[in-house]
């Protein structure tokens, strides 16, 4: 029976795990692969290169069916929304007028300029959509290349701003030192079972 004092120390779980949103999902990762015997630091590069892969069809999809698709099925809707907004707003206005104009005064100039600025901003915005919303379709041709670039930028944006926070006479560490670190252990281990 082995003492509890001498049982093998838990390992220290990856640094992706802080990653916002998808660390719940590395650590599910984790555990298989430290339950295999792997070191921390090829258990933190397996998970980054699945979570890359899986990261970029994500995005992928997203930019080349998802929003699309969506966006093409938005444009009818949100033309009746402004035609609703559109007739709620010249309401007042043709209410307005039509009282003036049943008792013979003749409207204000600020009635008509009303009228014509709620007109405007709808004929604008209908325009707005008409025209954009469709070349939303453009990002089917989003270069694969930009999707990449774009999630090692998140990564080295997290890996610079996130803290692991180390022992007591330890400062805070990015992830990518806690890989090298963990790298770096292992290969002193390595080599100390290599001389023995």
């Amino acid at each position: 029976m082995i003492h509890p004092s001498e049982s093998p120390a838990a390992p220290e779980a990856s640094a992706l795990t802080g990653l916002p949103l998808i660390g719940p999902l590395v650590l599910f990762l984790d555990k298989p692969l430290a339950d295999l015997g792997m070191p921390a630091w090829l258990r933190g590069a397996v998970e980054f290169i699945i979570l890359l892969i899986m990261l970029y069809h994500l995005v992928k999809w997203l930019l080349h069916h998802l929003i699309p698709w969506l966006v093409h099925r938005l444009v009818k809707p949100t033309l009746g929304l402004v035609a609703i907004t559109r007739a709620s707003l010249l309401l007042p206005d043709f209410i307005v007028t039509r009282l003036l104009t049943l008792r013979k005064i003749r409207p204000p100039v600020l009635v008509y300029a009303y009228g014509n600025a709620v007109l405007s901003l709808a004929d604008g915005l209908e325009s707005f959509v008409r025209s954009q919303f469709p070349a939303i379709s453009n990002l089917r041709r989003f270069p694969k290349k930009l999707i990449t670039i774009a999630l090692l930028a998140a990564f080295l944006l997290w890996n610079g701003t996130y803290c692991i926070t180390g022992t007591s006479n330890q400062a805070c560490v990015s992830p990518s030192a806690q890989w090298r670190q963990s790298l770096l252990q292992w290969v002193k281990e390595v080599s100390a079972k290599g001389n023995n």
